[in-house]
């Protein structure tokens, strides 16, 4: 969209949304908006419960319009008379260097924290002892893992995971995130310092992941999920040591469903 024109879009979208459905809610993210581009969502009264417009007008000078397909899949283009859309080179060098920085760091934070969780555990602060066990354990976990399987898209955290791992890691992560008492988290804490017969997450290529995989949770002990969480990560620190990082999409292309 031409700089001047982005409120522009915006009241042609509103008019467009309203010939289909009542608009019930829209939301406009405050400027500047993170990203840097002109941001709304809109709930439609006729749209069901789990449909939500999301419009984005990007500025024409703007560098970044997220046009990657390493990181944002193939573009879908309705329409584009000036042939804006090109979807620039992704700078793998430079992003491979970024990549072994991360890993360094993540090495060295992740057993600096791990004190955190087990802290308030014996604190009897339940609450904070599962927030610090997603925020230092495993959401850097995850990090690693998806440098290992999906580099370009090393900071999705959990978003897409479930098409860019393989399912047995998919497996063993639901494992880890489902959890139910501290008195659990507490004992897999202690398991991980001595060792776990848990199978790890191994070094093998990257399968084509199952979909289809259904699962019935069931409850874990929260101290052995601790544990094997850091034997995971441990086991992982040790796939990713002295390795090139490289990706499987460079020369290809992903889409999401949508």
């Amino acid at each position: 969209m031409d700089d001047e024109h982005v409120n522009d879009a915006f009241n042609v979208v509103d008019r467009a949304l309203e010939t289909l459905s009542p608009i019930e809610l829209k939301y406009e993210l405050p400027q500047p908006t993170w990203h840097g581009h002109a941001q709304a969502f809109y709930r439609l009264e006729h749209g069901g419960r789990f449909m939500i417009v999301y419009m984005v007008v990007m500025q024409l000078s703007h560098p970044d319009k997220y046009l990657e397909t390493e990181l944002h899949g193939q573009a879908v283009v309705h329409f584009d008379k000036s042939a804006v859309v090109q979807p620039p080179m992704f700078d793998w060098d430079a992003h491979q260097l970024l990549l072994k920085e991360r890993l360094a760091t993540l090495d060295e934070t992740f057993d600096l924290f791990q004190f955190l969780t087990l802290k308030e555990i014996n604190r009897g602060n339940d609450l904070e002892a599962v927030s610090f066990y997603y925020r230092f354990t495993l959401n850097p976990l995850v990090e690693g893992l998806r440098i290992k399987h999906t580099p370009a898209r090393d900071n999705f955290s959990t978003r897409h995971i479930h098409y860019d791992v393989p399912a047995e890691v998919l497996n063993e992560l639901r494992e880890l995130f489902f959890v139910v008492d501290v008195d659990n988290l507490h004992a897999n804490g202690n398991a991980q310092r001595h060792g776990s017969s848990k199978p790890s997450m191994n070094c093998a290529p990257n399968p084509e992941p199952d979909n289809a995989y259904k699962r019935t949770l069931s409850t874990h002990d929260l101290d052995q999920i601790y544990i094997q969480t850091l034997t995971h990560w441990n086991d992982l620190r040790l796939c990713l040591t002295g390795v090139t990082i490289y990706s499987l999409s460079a020369a290809g292309s992903f889409i999401y469903p949508r």
